[in-house]
C-alpha cells in the first residue's frame, strides 16, 4: 500500500522494504513541503521562525512521517512526538552503522550471483540496492571495485561483455 498523507504516493515503510530508499523520499517531501528544518532538534529553531510557527512545522513534519509507515513499524514509533527523535528512532533501528550490518552488506554484495533466467535490470536493481545502503552507512567502495563485482557477478552468457570491458 502507498501512503498519499500529502499528495505524494510512496510506498509505506514496513520494516522490510529498503529503508534508505524510503527515508530519501520522506526527506524530499518534507523539503517540498517546507518542513525539513523540522527535523532538527526542537531547540535548534531556525533564526527568524516564531514559535508557534515552529511548533506547527514540527507536528506537520511528526504527521507526515507518520503517515507513510506501515502499521508494524507506525506501532514501534506511535507515541514519539518530536520528528528529530522520530527520525533518529527509525534511523537507529533500520540504518544500522554496526560492523555485524556492514559486514552483512559486503558479504551479500560479493556474493551476488545473477542466476540464470533473472532479468539483468532487475541484477542491477540488486547490485545498486547493496551499494548505496554500505554507502549510507558510511562503507567506501571505489569505482573500480563496483565494475570489478558487477562484472564478476554476471552469469556466463555476459562473458563476451565481461572480456571486452576487462
Amino acid at each position: 500500500m502507498a501512503g498519499k498523507g500529502t499528495g505524494f504516493a510512496i510506498e509505506l515503510f514496513n520494516g522490510h522494504n529498503d529503508f534508505t530508499l524510503w527515508q530519501q523520499r520522506v526527506k524530499n517531501i518534507l523539503t517540498r513541503e517546507g518542513l525539513v528544518k523540522a527535523l532538527k532538534k526542537k531547540s535548534e529553531k531556525p533564526e527568524g521562525v516564531k514559535d508557534d510557527k515552529w511548533e506547527e512545522m514540527r507536528e506537520l513534519a511528526n504527521s507526515t512521517i507518520q503517515l507513510y509507515l506501515g502499521n508494524s513499524t507506525l506501532r514501534e514509533v506511535i507515541n514519539e512526538t518530536d520528528p528529530a527523535e522520530l527520525w533518529a528512532k527509525l534511523e537507529s533501528r533500520y540504518k544500522s552503522k554496526s560492523l555485524t550490518n556492514r559486514l552483512s552488506l559486503k558479504k551479500q554484495l560479493y556474493a551476488l550471483q545473477m542466476s540464470e533466467g533473472m532479468n539483468f535490470m532487475n541484477h542491477m536493481d540488486e547490485f545498486n540496492r547493496l551499494v548505496t545502503e554500505l554507502e549510507a552507512i558510511g562503507a567506501k567502495i571505489e569505482e573500480e571495485d563496483k565494475a570489478i563485482i558487477l562484472l564478476v557477478s554476471l552469469r556466463s552468457s555476459y562473458e563476451h561483455l565481461k572480456t571486452t570491458l576487462i
